[in-house]
């Protein structure tokens, strides 16, 4: 008897153990599924731009490395180095479109359910206030849509770009070559700067947007 009891004792705790660790994990869930907005669109932005950066310096090093080549230096480092940075800023681009539509649809949601909302106030005054501020929000998110669109763009100029200057290396990494490309890597490098400096600038209107509901 006293065997069965310990057995029911031990069975009892570890379902206890069990259904505590289910709770944590619907909690870790629930987490997870915290609406995609602002925030998250701002982080993933600082990830493309620091990918931006790294890709520039690695083009301008590729670029410096033509006359060391000249004098007997090796391209092969900076090359892989280049190949790296690309990666990166392709996987950052992607993540970045990704986090913008979901945080697209989930502002065009929160937006309309807060228009729903204003129904609900009775108070003309406050009504009015609040309508206000929607419209505001409505015209500040329009303005995100038209810069994020102008970024998306770019980027994917970028990433093709880029990606035809590493297809062309990969089998004439010379500093010939190079020389070659020196316009379109002073390009690539222009349309990073203007790439950065609107990341920079869409920072300051999502300040401006409220977090979706």
């Amino acid at each position: 008897a006293a065997a069965e009891e310990t057995a029911t004792e031990e069975a009892a705790v570890e379902e206890e153990a069990a259904a505590e660790e289910t709770a944590t994990e619907e909690q870790a869930e629930e987490v997870e599924k915290a609406p995609v907005g602002k925030a998250e669109l701002k982080e993933s932005l600082v990830g493309a731009s620091e990918a931006i950066g790294a890709i520039s310096v690695s083009l301008n090093e590729l670029s410096g490395q033509q006359k060391a080549q000249e004098g007997g230096g090796d391209l092969r480092g900076v090359f892989d180095k280049f190949q790296t940075e690309l990666k990166t800023l392709k996987d950052k681009n992607d993540a970045l479109n990704e986090t913008y539509a979901q945080m697209k649809g989930n502002m065009e949601s929160s937006l309309d359910a807060w228009k729903i909302q204003l129904g609900s106030i009775n108070n003309e005054k406050i009504r009015k206030s609040a309508e206000k501020r929607r419209e505001s929000s409505l015209k500040t998110f329009e303005r995100v849509v038209k810069e994020m669109e102008v970024i998306e763009k770019d980027l994917a100029s970028l990433a093709g770009i880029l990606g035809d200057v590493e297809s062309y290396l990969t089998f004439d990494l010379t500093s010939a070559g190079i020389s070659e490309l020196g316009t379109s890597l002073r390009d690539a490098t222009k349309k990073a700067d203007a790439i950065q400096k609107n990341i920079t600038g869409i920072q300051g209107t999502l300040g401006n947007l409220p977090e979706v509901q």
